[in-house]
């Protein structure tokens, strides 16, 4: 037995008798995925297919484009005439005129006029088809149609493995058994690779080992339309409600999703606030939500912490929820005790096969490369 002859102080008591401050395991963990989070619970919707498809349609288009400035003659040159037939009025809002369509060449993009003035079409001059206009007794007007697109996307299989040995699991731990911690932990790896597929995934489908493998496709492929790049500058109201405006254009509801990068969030923050307004203190789903009043509608902001690093770092996604699904052909389980009898281990597998539907992508937006 050792003696001391000194007092006693915290150094040279049996160290293994001195206790400490437990106050539990605490997880470094921002909250990561709240894409995956909000359409699990808003817009899941259960696939019978690991790939599964959409059909879309859209109207034919009411404003076509003048190619090159030229002085109306009989004939026009239009950067795309596919959605005109004889008959139809066209109407140039930047000279208020009408002329009435006599023919159209759609292989060669130019109409013919029934009536000819000298007047000079700009380059680029927006012009609105106002509709038809037929005489009493005419044949029957020229058809033109649309045509349905498909539109699809893969599930994508999802694993985690969590494996631990007999011993361990059997061995009194401080605070939880380290068997249900490292189930939690697996839990928040699996979400984020789900929300990173939903971002940044390209859809594709090939084989491994002679077996199907795929890949959901990710916003960042799927939005292709409203994307505007501010080329390293500083992003303002102007080309933001810019961005918006393209944005609220098309869907069907004036309320948007906007996953927004600490840089997006900071640069609205410095927004003016003498028309547009900001209303702190949401939550919903256990998110942060900032509510941006814009000119064109309402758009909830989201800080989304995996827009990080020096590409997206300076982006925003704009969403409409009504337009985005969370397909599921096998929904997040957790398979417990999935070793071999003969193992002298403890192994769980968290599974899915899940993907992104994204509907009508022109009624979201990405905005991307500004400073704040």
């Amino acid at each position: 037995m050792a003696n001391i002859y000194q007092e006693l102080d915290t150094l040279n008591i049996l160290q293994e008798r001195r206790d400490f401050d437990w106050t539990g395991i605490h997880i470094r963990w921002p909250n990561q995925n709240p894409l995956a989070l909000l359409l699990s619970e808003l817009a899941k919707e259960k696939a019978i297919n690991p790939e599964y498809n959409h059909f879309e349609d859209e109207l034919l288009a009411d404003v076509v484009t003048v190619d090159g400035t030229q002085t109306t003659s009989a004939t026009i040159l239009l950067h795309d005439a596919t959605s005109i037939v004889a008959g139809e009025m066209l109407h140039n809002p930047r000279t208020g005129t009408n002329k009435r369509v006599q023919s159209v060449d759609q292989s060669a993009n130019t109409v013919t006029f029934a009536s000819v003035t000298g007047e000079t079409w700009n380059d680029n001059d927006e012009i609105i088809n106002i509709g038809p206009t037929h005489a009493e007794g005419s044949t029957v007007a020229d058809p033109v149609t649309t045509k349905v697109e498909k539109k699809y996307n893969y599930c994508q299989i999802f694993k985690k493995t969590i494996s631990l040995t007999k011993t361990l699991q059997a061995s009194g731990m401080r605070g939880p058994a380290e068997e249900q911690h490292q189930v939690q932990m697996a839990e928040k790896h699996f979400d984020r690779a789900v929300e990173y597929a939903f971002m940044f995934g390209q859809r594709a489908e090939s084989t491994l080992n002679g077996k199907p493998i795929r890949q959901t496709g990710g916003l960042i492929e799927w939005i292709t339309t409203n994307v505007t790049d501010v080329h390293g500058t500083t992003l303002d109201e102007s080309v933001f409600d810019g961005w918006l405006k393209d944005v609220f254009e098309n869907g069907d509801t004036d309320t948007r999703i906007v996953l927004a990068s600490p840089t997006l969030m900071q640069a609205i923050t410095g927004f003016s606030k003498n028309r547009l307004q900001t209303v702190m203190g949401q939550n919903t789903y256990g998110l942060n939500i900032t509510q941006y009043i814009s000119p064109f509608g309402t758009v909830k902001l989201i800080m989304h912490r995996l827009l990080k690093g020096n590409v997206y770092g300076s982006y925003g996604i704009c969403l409409d929820l009504n337009n985005l699904k969370y397909k599921w052909l096998r929904d997040v389980m957790l398979r417990r005790n999935i070793q071999s009898d003969k193992d002298d281990e403890i192994m769980h597998e968290i599974i899915s096969e899940v993907g992104l539907k994204l509907i009508n992508e022109k009624a979201h937006g990405i905005i991307y490369d500004f400073t704040a």
